[in-house]
């Protein structure tokens, strides 16, 4: 009985939201999901492969929007959903962060080095820092874990 017990609080820990970074296999897995971005206008979702983390736009407001702020006339044409926004991080167990990355910023064209990582106790807010250089030189922005009932009110609004 109490094994049964035990088996239903680990099942209703893991549809907390958020619970993804907590199940993960490997801590370098917490990051794997979707994000929104800091303005709510879109999504990207971490994947990996072969060690290395990537971020895909998934969802944005406009769907039909195009990469029109790169500054390469070939890729300002491209749809904005489906592009890379995080390329090539790999986690250091050490540094417990997603290092030797690039970000792109999609409203000004431009791409970063970065670095990401959680803060002690909060699974769901990614602390992303691109910089140029060094990363004294930049800026740290906060993505919020999409979350099961973000996902449904997203299939209800449809």
């Amino acid at each position: 009985m109490k094994s049964r017990n035990f088996m239903l609080l680990v099942f209703a820990l893991l549809m907390l939201p958020g619970a993804g970074a907590i199940a993960a296999d490997k801590p370098a897995d917490a990051v794997l999901g979707k994000w929104w971005f800091p303005k709510k206008n879109g999504q990207f979702e971490i994947t990996e492969s072969g060690g290395i983390y990537r971020g895909t736009v998934v969802a944005y407001d406009d769907a039909a929007a195009l990469d029109n702020k790169n500054p390469d006339p070939e890729l300002a044409k491209r749809k904005f959903i489906g592009i890379d926004m995080r390329s090539n991080f790999k986690y250091d167990p050490t540094e417990k962060q997603w290092l030797g990355g690039t970000i792109y910023d999609g409203d000004s064209g431009k791409t970063y080095k970065c670095t990401m990582w959680f803060e002690p106790n909060k699974p769901d807010e990614l602390y992303a820092r691109g910089y140029i250089g060094i990363a004294l030189l930049g800026r740290t922005e906060v993505f919020k874990r999409v979350t099961a009932a973000d996902e449904q009110a997203a299939e209800q609004a449809k």
